[in-house]
């Protein structure tokens, strides 16, 4: 996202079982807000490869974030709340 992460909001689709999922080899989200809505399998999921999520807010419904066996997940200058 480009500009302040409170500005680039991005709601997940409550008829959806997932939000963010990432099989990407090396992936980066920075500067944005994702917000989870009826989705069950957590904000974010890396299934496999690398996400790095950079100056984002995490805003979840009980499930938090999902990095599976073999995947990778660095976090810096972020807020999950609601987990």
């Amino acid at each position: 996202g480009v500009g302040k992460r409170e500005e680039i909001m991005i709601t997940s689709e409550p008829s959806h079982d997932s939000f963010v999922v990432s099989k990407a080899d090396n992936v980066k989200l920075m500067h944005l807000s994702l917000i989870q809505q009826g989705t069950v399998d957590g904000i974010v999921v890396v299934e496999s490869g690398h996400m790095t999520l950079e100056n984002c807010i995490l805003k979840c419904e009980g499930t938090g974030v999902c990095v599976l066996t073999g995947a990778a997940l660095t976090i810096t200058d972020s807020e999950i709340s609601g987990a």
